[in-house]
């Protein structure tokens, strides 16, 4: 999953860098928390056939040592590292659960074991440093899924001291220790499971063909025995319709995208218009749970309707429930909605105004408010980009506005700046300038952030904002002192 932002329009000079987010300076002190994480992957609902692999991954796991489950899309990693997780009594420091499939960053996957230990903010001290300080000496397990999202799974790792670790990947190359190969799942587990979704009991010839051509693939049995058991169609008339389709071998894994949206079509075509847009919301939105109400804000501000489209969902086996919140069960589902179901101009409109107004209220009312915003600030990003897509500039500058008021962010800032320059918004296009000068100085990125702070200073002088030209001629000013004193400093070096 691609999460960098490309800029397409002009200045390319300021934005476009190495695309990679700006390393945050934060620094971090450890307190010791009240009691170890426990942060357990949810249980699937239904598993079965996999009790000789369960038990080789539960004796793996210990302390000091790297355990690595792969294989392709569908095939049940998560699943199975779920089962395996909840069994284990060796880790007395706590559990800590890292998805890279929405936070590829290695940064991303620092601060989730950094909360999870309530790591506190201190100055002068790296993330990195915190984290290897906080995990130095634990017997803790790091849960890390879906690292063939990775951006640089080999950097966490290097920081993980006597602490076990759990990989699961489609890369046989992100094995770093032991490593258990899913392959697909055999006949008379296979029938079990799509019988256990299905419900289907008679016809043996049928359901044994079904699970032939799916080749023992568990997520498209899953997604089969859903559609059969919701719609009461036979198994023989689903076996005649999968012998007419293009079904590929599973191989090494390149045809799960292809396999996964052929189910998924014949499943999406029987559902409601209401529950293609909820799954279209979900697709938009982070790979993550979401609340009821943006979907309702999509469906004509009924809410009512959303909760049945969710539920009609959930049905299908494409959501499952989260205590008041809904997730899109599997990535290649999620990636089927992301890229074949997107949602139109208006609605993202619609769920735009939605979160913008949302952000405003909740951050009136402190930090109880704010710490319900930043669960949300995931799914605002995705929001943002498609919106940025569909080039609607409008709407990508009202959430840029509300979700990253400091000017923190540089994939924010970039997009911020995108959505002002298209629309004509000087005195933000200046701003925005100004603020990723100031990340470019802080990464010792000093030519960019020249750059910048000249791009801002020329608007401003264009605006007549005398405040806005101060600013930006001090930031100048003091870039150009520092340079100056790293540029002697290197020379008195020399010369002593």
């Amino acid at each position: 999953m691609d999460n960098r932002f490309e800029n397409k329009g002009k200045d390319q000079n300021v934005a476009q860098g190495d695309g990679a987010i700006a390393k945050q300076v934060n620094v971090y002190n450890t307190t010791p928390p009240v009691e170890p994480p426990r942060q357990l992957p949810p249980l699937d609902a239904c598993f079965l056939g996999r009790d000789k692999e369960l038990a080789e991954l539960v004796g793996q796991l210990h302390p000091g040592k790297v355990v690595a489950v792969c294989g392709p899309g569908g095939m049940g990693k998560s699943a199975l590292a779920a089962q395996a997780v909840h069994k284990q009594e060796h880790f007395p420091d706590g559990i800590v659960f890292h998805k890279f499939y929405d936070k590829p960053g290695t940064d991303q996957a620092l601060q989730t074991i950094a909360e999870a230990f309530q790591v506190q903010v201190k100055m002068k001290e790296s993330l990195a440093t915190a984290v290897q300080a906080v995990l130095a000496g634990k017997k803790a397990l790091l849960i890390l899924d879906g690292a063939e999202d990775a951006e640089n799974l080999k950097a966490v790792l290097d920081l993980r001291s006597t602490c076990g670790v759990l990989i699961t990947s489609r890369k046989r190359s992100d094995a770093q220790g032991f490593r258990l190969d899913l392959k697909p799942l055999e006949d008379k587990p296979a029938v079990d499971v799509f019988c256990e979704y299905s419900g289907a009991t008679e016809d043996d010839a049928s359901v044994l063909g079904v699970c032939e051509i799916l080749d023992g693939w568990p997520v498209g049995l899953r997604i089969a025995g859903r559609y059969l058991c919701i719609t009461d169609e036979s198994a023989a008339d689903y076996l005649r319709w999968l012998e007419q389709e293009p079904f590929k071998e599973l191989g090494d894994g390149e045809h799960q995208e292809e396999n996964a949206a052929l189910l998924l079509r014949r499943s999406v075509a029987q559902v409601s218009k209401g529950a293609r847009l909820a799954l279209s919301v979900a697709g938009t939105l982070a790979f993550a749970p979401i609340a009821r109400e943006p979907v309702a804000a999509v469906l004509d501000g009924d809410d009512r309707r959303a909760r049945t489209a969710l539920n009609e969902l959930i049905n299908y086996g494409l959501l499952e429930k989260q205590e008041e919140r809904w997730q899109i069960n599997h990535a290649l589902i999620y990636t089927y909605a992301r890229s074949e179901l997107t949602l139109s101009r208006e609605s993202l409109e619609r769920l735009a105004g939605y979160y913008i107004d949302f952000w405003q209220k909740l951050s009136k009312t402190g930090l109880r408010g704010y710490a319900l915003l930043h669960g949300e600030q995931m799914h605002c990003m995705h929001l943002m980009k498609a919106c940025l897509n569909k080039e609607i500039w409008k709407e990508v500058l009202g959430l840029a506005r509300v979700i990253d008021q400091s000017g923190g962010d540089k994939t924010v800032l970039i997009m911020r700046w995108t959505a002002a320059r298209q629309i004509g918004e000087r005195k933000d296009e200046a701003w925005c300038l100004n603020q990723l000068g100031q990340i470019y100085f802080m990464g010792s990125e000093h030519t960019k952030a020249f750059v910048c702070y000249r791009q801002s200073l020329t608007i401003y002088r264009e605006l007549g904002d005398k405040e806005g030209e101060r600013v930006s001629l001090n930031d100048i000013r003091m870039l150009q002192t520092v340079s100056f004193v790293i540029a002697s400093g290197g020379w008195l070096w020399r010369r002593g």
